[in-house]
């Protein structure tokens, strides 16, 4: 008992601290290092001469309503005209946005027209190596440069080391142009500079930097946060210095509304998690501070949100203690200020502390979303264009539809094995199962009478559900005979030979085994592989020994009981608790009982196996579902807990008892309930999620090259 609470105060401790490190003592220690191990760089304005050539390289998509101040502002840009470049590249602009580049073409504006939407990337990729300058710098349509930020990013490429150098953006009032940087971003910007100072600056701002051609990387296609990326994969790559320069100034509009702003970073935050995959060996400590800033800037606060749930959850748990009910009250004190912050009038200072407790909760509900974009699968590079105060023509986007095929209810995609095929393969499984009808009549009865085997009642509805929603896997398959379905059969009517003599549990396991080799031999490597998720959950139908069931069961037994006594201490109910016992008015309420040991662990697995499978997630979040499992066994066992134990306090004995009984046998249903309730709480977070209109891709046969443009039509 004292190592399980042992175990929930260092999973608390660890989450706590590890939220407090990267958003308050992350900047102190960097700050710190800075001081101690870093310089400040410099770098002499360069004269005319000395001045490189570059091209300003701008990505637009349907940008009528500012290209042409955009243009306007970089032709004023205090750069010598023989010397610069300006580039537009229209990445399948559908508006007016083409039509005003080729306005400027007399002036020196080229258009890169890819008439295909295909993305940033995409385009980076395609136009980088169609410039003349040495040096490129990249930029938005909705930015304004100053006069002489060119001048101070070219300076540092006198020095060869410098790949990257990043400018200052200064955001500004869409409504009155004052500047309107917050405490965030001057926070943010505070974090750039000292990184600058140790060489270990992260990416650079989309709207200011500039980067020597012949270092850039092409990035993947689907990359997200592409200003992230690429200085990163520069310095993976050739081991390029990324500075900072506070005096190459640019400005952009903030985002009108706290909804642009949450989209902003829910594609951040699923732009994160594929930066990680990229980007990993930066977390390499040989590589020196960029390992350190990598870790703790990016990856942990990107992992925020979990270590946030986490101390909650284990808070909750220990609430039983006062120093920890203090801990809980003070975290819901700070949700209820951050929702208060969306509410409240701005102004006052008391509003500007719920504003800032509310942009903390609300960037990382944010990065959460982000992460399950990023987990449900491959990314697109398309962004949506932020609606500004001056479009005159606002857009309206594609929105995903969340749900894929396999739950669409069309029954056509049946279709695509034959009706020879279902019947064969379903005749030969039925026919092994008959062959031991006695075994199966035998397993269902046993599970039936054992409140504990209640999961695998459940087994083939799971089967089947997997199965259905899997279906349009099968598309353009056949059930062809696999041989290797044969020695898997054998193997299961030899355990089930010999189980008949020695052991029942063998002998109902090789029934399963038969059923499975069955389906196997007849269905083919193709099918199987399409439905293994169906086909893995069959090894369900087997029943555990009770020797088995305490290994398993017994650990969560105690938590369950631990975290059900701090609930009820919450809500005034009194309980006593040993082990896993609960004492109420004197009557035992053993947890083992209530939660019916085997059901807590594998009905709620099952839950977790079935949302993992039935949408398209990435293996690794699979598997971190699966891994979760015995949290969600908890937390919905604790909820049918309470409700008995309150039975047993205010109701006779008789009617708590029935209750009791009635709640473990119906312990099958509210685990499909529970189910429909995640299902449907997925679909409202693919719903947020499609808010950011991150459209899948369109295939590479459908993309067409861009063509230069000088003027005219193209």
């Amino acid at each position: 008992m004292l190592q399980v609470q042992t175990a929930i105060e260092f999973v608390f401790w660890m989450c706590a601290l590890s939220v407090l490190y990267t958003y308050a003592l992350y900047p102190l220690i960097l700050w710190l290092l800075a001081r101690l191990f870093g310089h400040t760089p410099q770098a002499p304005w360069l004269d005319e001469a000395a001045l490189p050539s570059i091209s300003l390289l701008i990505a637009a998509h349907d940008e009528q309503a500012v290209i042409e101040d955009r243009i306007r502002n970089a032709l004023a840009l205090n750069y010598p005209r023989e010397k610069l470049e300006i580039v537009i590249a229209s990445d399948g602009s559908s508006d007016r946005t083409n039509e005003i580049v080729r306005r400027y073409a007399d002036q020196g504006v080229q258009l890169l027209d890819y008439p295909a939407r295909r993305g940033k990337a995409a385009v980076l990729n395609d136009s980088m190596r169609r410039l003349r300058g040495r040096i490129v710098l990249m930029s938005d349509a909705n930015t304004h440069t100053e006069p002489d930020a060119a001048r101070a990013l070219v300076r540092w490429f006198d020095n060869p080391d410098v790949g990257v150098v990043c400018g200052r953006l200064v955001l500004t009032d869409p409504r009155g142009g004052r500047n309107a940087d917050g405490l965030y971003w001057r926070y943010e910007t505070f974090l750039k500079r000292n990184e600058s100072q140790l060489g270990a600056l992260l990416g650079s701002n989309g709207a200011i930097y500039a980067i020597r051609k012949d270092r850039f990387v092409p990035i993947p296609n689907n990359t997200v946060i592409d200003d992230f990326v690429i200085p990163l994969a520069a310095k993976l790559r050739h081991g390029s210095r990324i500075v900072y320069d506070s005096q190459a100034v640019a400005h952009e509009e903030s985002s009108p509304t706290v909804r642009v702003e949450f989209r902003r970073r829910t594609r951040i935050g699923a732009g994160g998690w594929q930066a990680i995959g990229l980007l990993w060996p930066l977390l390499n400590p040989w590589r020196g501070w960029i390992a350190f800033t990598f870790l703790s800037h990016k990856v942990l606060r990107w992992v925020c949100p979990f270590l946030m749930a986490g101390a909650l959850a284990a808070n909750l748990l220990l609430c039983g203690e006062r120093f920890y009910a203090v801990l809980m009250l003070a975290q819901l004190a700070l949700y209820l200020i951050a929702a208060s912050g969306l509410l409240i009038p701005g102004g006052a200072r008391v509003s500007r502390v719920a504003r800032l407790a509310s942009m903390f909760v609300t960037m990382n509900a944010a990065l959460l979303i982000g992460f399950l974009r990023w987990a449900q699968g491959p990314q697109s590079g398309m962004w949506t264009r932020t609606r500004r105060l001056r479009d005159v023509h606002p857009g309206a986007g594609n929105v995903l539809n969340p749900t894929s095929a396999a739950a669409s209810g069309d029954l056509s995609a049946w279709r695509v094995l034959s009706r020879r095929d279902i019947f064969v393969v379903a005749a030969t499984v039925l026919a092994s199962m008959l062959v031991m009808a006695d075994t199966w009549r035998n397993l269902f009865t046993v599970s039936y009478m054992d409140e504990e085997l209640s999961y695998v009642l459940m087994t083939p509805l799971v089967i089947a559900w997997l199965a259905w929603v899997r279906r349009d896997q099968l598309r353009d398959c056949r059930a062809r005979p696999a041989w290797i379905g044969l020695p898997i059969l054998v193997f299961g009517w030899l355990a089930h030979s010999y189980g008949f003599i020695y052991d029942p549990a063998i002998w109902r396991a090789g029934a399963v085994i038969v059923a499975i080799g069955a389906f196997i031999m007849a269905a083919g490597r193709d099918v199987c592989v399409r439905m293994a998720p169906a086909l893995v959950a069959a090894v369900f139908l087997i029943p555990i020994d009770p020797t088995g069931r305490y290994h398993f069961a017994g650990p969560l037994e105690v938590v369950t009981a631990q975290a059900t006594q701090s609930v009820c201490d919450i809500l005034g109910m009194t309980v006593e608790r040993s082990g896993n016992l609960l004492s109420v008015n004197g009557i035992g309420v053993a947890v083992a009982e209530a939660c019916n040991g085997m059901r807590m662990v594998l009905s709620l697995f099952l839950i977790c196996y079935v949302v993992a499978f039935m949408y398209p997630f990435k293996s690794g979040v699979r598997f971190l579902l699966l891994v979760t499992s015995p949290l969600v066994a908890i937390v919905s066992n604790v909820a049918r807990l309470v409700p008995t134990i309150w039975m047993f306090a205010h109701a006779s004995r008789e009617t708590a008892e029935r209750f009791h009984a009635m709640n473990g046998w119906l312990m099958t249903i509210f685990a499909f309930v529970f189910l429909m309730g995640l299902t449907q709480v997925f679909r409202v977070l693919w719903d947020a999620v499609a808010a950011i209109e991150l459209s899948p891709s369109e295939s590479d046969s459908s993309l067409l090259p861009g063509r230069v443009t000088a003027g005219g039509s193209s």
